[in-house]
């Protein structure tokens, strides 16, 4: 803050709504901005010099009026209290009034705009807080390519948001939100969670183009047993091996953390303790260059914690079968399916 911005301050604080401005005495206004600096009466000269003040004759004395609205308007939304909101609850109640009724998705451009509105915050604190609760319940959302601002969301970029069947109304359990999606979905849904308790290691999902495949892999979260991780390919250049586990452990910084916190409680040694005490850069590196070997580790975590089993939904987006990308994800999921037990 420098010194017209605290003169500004001062004097909204002080001072009354005048035609002209904000009107403070003057000798208030100085003996009151004298605790902050060193020459109150040269910092009104100067706010007089640059046009953002006057000094008028008031009855016996003299006045100070502040001129401009526009840093009085900013101080003003500076001083007044935020309104204390869910941020969840704001987020989806955004998407929800400004979703195309076709589509049901919201641009995040005019998302991050209603925030803001509602907030009276900048476009960067709009933009955050849309950001931590994306990130705090991923699961209730997805996403699509297109819209006015995008925001890099797992390892992709995405412009457009919609809020699943289970976020409608905060609290809300899964089943009755899963409830809103057609039969055949649920069904396919039912039989991927059979398939899984029976330990199925590789399920591939495969249909046309909004037919929920994503959807249906983002509802897994908390429903399947074990730990389960989301992976978003929509975007990343490469699909080897090397590039899945990479995605797997970003998409998933926060899980990794946890589970490397447990390990460090519980005490463990040889290569899980490497792995434990592990900062997440060395840990996310590791998942380049070593990709089974560290996905491995996180399997072991998982299984010596208690939590098995390990299932990772691999989003791999639109490749076609001409794609020269798509053998390599193919021999890339056949690796993951050879190699580890228990990952899906």
């Amino acid at each position: 803050m420098d010194r017209v911005d605290l003169a500004y301050v001062v004097g909204v604080v002080l001072g009354k709504e005048d035609v002209d401005g904000i009107r403070v005495a003057y000798t208030t206004y100085t003996s009151t901005l004298g605790k902050w600096v060193r020459d109150p009466e040269g910092v009104v000269q100067y706010l007089v010099n640059i046009g953002k003040a006057r000094v008028v004759r008031s009855g016996q004395g003299r006045s100070v009026i502040l001129t401009d609205r526009e840093m009085m308007s900013r101080v003003n939304n500076l001083l007044t209290p935020r309104e204390d909101v869910d941020p969840l609850t704001l987020v989806i109640e955004g998407i929800r009034k400004l979703a195309n009724p076709l589509s049901g998705y919201a641009d995040i451009g005019d998302v991050i705009k209603y925030i803001e509105g509602r907030l009276n915050a900048t476009t960067n604190e709009a933009e955050e807080l849309l950001i931590k609760a994306i990130r705090f319940h991923r699961g209730r959302f997805v996403f699509a390519h297109g819209g006015s601002r995008r925001l890099k969301i797992g390892s992709s970029y995405y412009g457009l948001i919609k809020v699943v069947g289970d976020a409608e109304t905060p609290g809300t359990s899964r089943s009755s939100g899963v409830r809103l999606l057609g039969p055949s979905w649920r069904a396919a849904r039912d039989k991927i969670l059979s398939m899984v308790h029976e330990d199925y290691q590789l399920i591939t999902i495969i249909g046309r183009a909004g037919a929920g495949k994503t959807t249906l892999l983002l509802s897994l979260e908390g429903v399947v047993d074990g730990v389960f991780m989301y992976a978003d390919m929509t975007e990343t250049r490469d699909r080897d091996l090397s590039a899945i586990v990479y995605t797997v452990f970003t998409d998933n910084v926060r899980k990794i953390q946890e589970i490397q916190e447990r390990l460090r409680r519980i005490g463990v040694k040889g290569l899980l303790r490497a792995f434990a005490k592990a900062g997440i850069d060395e840990v996310l590196e590791s998942a380049k260059l070593r990709p089974m070997e560290t996905l491995k580790l996180l399997n072991d975590a998982v299984g010596l914690l208690g939590m098995s089993p390990l299932v990772i939904g691999i989003d791999e987006g639109l490749l076609s079968q001409d794609d020269s990308r798509a053998m390599d994800f193919i021999n890339a999921i056949h690796a993951l399916r050879n190699n580890m037990q228990h990952c899906h």
